[in-house]
């Protein structure tokens, strides 16, 4: 998918170096690393420059860590370079967070929205941690390429919302060690800090500062106009084609439509029928015959859309 302009904030480390495969080739992203001070990273948190906040390397459900410089030494975790004082700056952000339980940091702050990774294993110390078997580094960085390219491809090519789907698509397509099932079924999308599938319609409601939501918008269309819209063309191919339709407002097992106040309606088609659901407050807006009981169910379903085009 298009990510616009890109923030990119990751960290030097050889053993997360792997992930700029993920931001390559990008010309529309500037990255920063631990070189840029506190203040400089919230000035580009804030800024409305960017998009997109891509977020990588090692950390934890405190945020991102980033290599600092303590008494002369350099202490690998010795920063955080992204922290929950930075959550804020975040919310309006498209973000994606790749790094050891970046998913318990979403989750924490439930306000970020974007693609977060939970337990990623990167190195062997983490394989043995998580009782995933690696005979050798070298087996562990093939991996680490192969994932990262993985995961670019499906940014580059889906909704960060379907990623985690994704992802999850390749271990089905090829046979993958414990270690690739493991990393490529840790990925999560959160909107507003609830994970994408645990959303209910009052949570997106909330979100969206809606009442209904049927009033949840593209920016062109709400789902309320879009449903009468679609009530409103099959009505017009029911009365075109008065013949071939029908409605009932029973089920082919007798049984009333979703418990009753609602009705079927259908086109026989020559590829087979068509039919919808709608509230019984429309009925009289389909002039077609009425049956007792509707026809046999034949399994078709909105994938089927295209038989209407047979008639």
């Amino acid at each position: 998918m298009d990510l616009g302009n890109i923030l990119v904030i990751h960290p030097n480390d050889e053993t997360t170096k792997y992930l700029n495969r993920l931001y390559s080739g990008i010309e529309n992203c500037v990255v920063i690393d631990e070189s840029y001070s506190d203040d400089e990273v919230v000035k580009y948190l804030t800024s409305n420059d960017f998009d997109t906040v891509m977020m990588l390397g090692h950390g934890c459900d405190c945020g991102l860590f980033a290599p600092q410089e303590v008494h002369g030494k350099v202490r690998q975790f010795g920063r955080l370079i992204i922290s929950d004082e930075h959550a804020e700056l975040l919310r309006n952000k498209r973000c994606i967070g790749i790094w050891c339980n970046a998913n318990q940091f979403a989750l924490k702050h439930g306000i970020l929205s974007g693609l977060f990774s939970g337990m990623v294993i990167s190195e062997l110390y983490e394989a043995e941690m998580c009782f995933v078997s690696v005979s050798t580094q070298i087996e562990m960085n093939e991996h680490n390429e192969f994932w990262a390219s993985s995961l670019r491809d499906c940014i580059d090519r889906f909704n960060l919302r379907d990623v985690p789907n994704k992802m999850s698509t390749y271990i089905n397509e090829r046979e993958m060690t414990n270690l690739e099932a493991f990393n490529f079924n840790s990925l999560y999308c959160f909107i507003s800090g609830i994970e994408q599938d645990d959303l209910t319609n009052d949570d997106i409601c909330k979100i969206f500062n809606i009442d209904d939501i049927g009033e949840f918008s593209d920016g062109y269309h709400t789902f309320n106009s879009l449903y009468h819209q679609r009530l409103v063309l099959f009505a017009a191919l029911v009365k075109a084609y008065k013949d071939k339709s029908w409605k009932s407002l029973r089920h082919e097992d007798g049984e009333e439509c979703f418990g009753g106040g609602w009705f079927i309606v259908g086109i026989d088609t020559p590829e087979g029928s068509y039919t919808y659901h709608y509230e019984i407050k429309d009925w009289d807006l389909f002039d077609c015959k009425v049956l007792d009981r509707a026809k046999h169910w034949d399994g078709h379903t909105d994938k089927d859309v295209m038989r209407l085009m047979s008639l």
